[in-house]
């Protein structure tokens, strides 16, 4: 089989899709990475598949994952971020789904979600932070404070909101592209596909991190490496 990865972000979020396309290409697979150039050199000396996705990585730390970076900021700094690849990006988000039989994207490489529901490719969501409403936690970027589960679980809807209406603005024009029908504003979709739930697979033990009640059973913490393989 051949796998596809879209992620963005900083090293972490690139080295575990190599620690995972080394072991799949032992077992007779191939994986390919598209990401940003910062990354390329590792990807290549690993033996595996490289593709560009325009933009920038050190951007990205500077913008998103920088000290004192608020939920506000993080989504003003999303939307400059992609204004100014937007086309060059989304062209090379499509070109990352070609040959592949199965797409794995992290958080910000959720983008290519539309493409594998178009061409209706399997895909895993692959998340190194938990981003799935529970009540133990706030989602992230939102302060903590003593009020509780309804507190923690709020804001997951509310960043759900926040992401619907970025689709909505950003994505919409290149979805009715796609063939795909326009979402609306209110319309958080991530978590489905093909009219299926997409599993989403945390690369985390559950002696870090017990999994939530909340969490259904499409969503697995796989104490990495060995045991997230099972789910391919």
């Amino acid at each position: 089989m051949k796998f596809g990865v879209v992620t963005i972000g900083s090293r972490g979020d690139v080295e575990p899709f190599i620690a995972l396309g080394k072991e799949l290409h032992r077992r007779g697979h191939k994986l390919r990475i598209a990401t940003f150039d910062d990354c390329k050199g590792d990807i290549i000396a690993n033996g595996l598949d490289y593709q560009k996705l325009a933009g920038s990585g050190r951007e990205v730390l500077r913008l998103l994952i920088g000290e004192n970076v608020s939920a506000a900021m993080y989504m003003k700094n999303l939307n400059v971020l992609l204004e100014s690849v937007k086309d060059e990006f989304l062209r090379d988000v499509e070109r990352a789904c070609d040959g592949v039989d199965v797409v794995l994207y992290s958080f910000l490489g959720s983008v290519v979600f539309h493409v594998a529901q178009k061409r209706e490719i399997p895909c895993f969501r692959v998340l190194f932070f938990p981003m799935d409403p529970t009540g133990d936690w706030p989602v992230m970027t939102v302060p903590q404070l003593p009020f509780g589960s309804i507190y923690n679980k709020v804001t997951y809807k509310a960043s759900d909101l926040v992401f619907s209406e970025f689709t909505y603005r950003q994505l919409g024009d290149w979805r009715v592209s796609l063939g795909l029908e326009r979402l609306g504003r209110f319309s958080f979709n991530y978590r489905e596909s093909i009219n299926k739930p997409v599993t989403t697979l945390y690369p985390i033990s559950p002696t870090v991190m017990e999994k939530p009640k909340e969490w259904g059973p499409n969503t697995h913490l796989t104490d990495p490496l060995g045991v997230w393989l099972s789910f391919m």
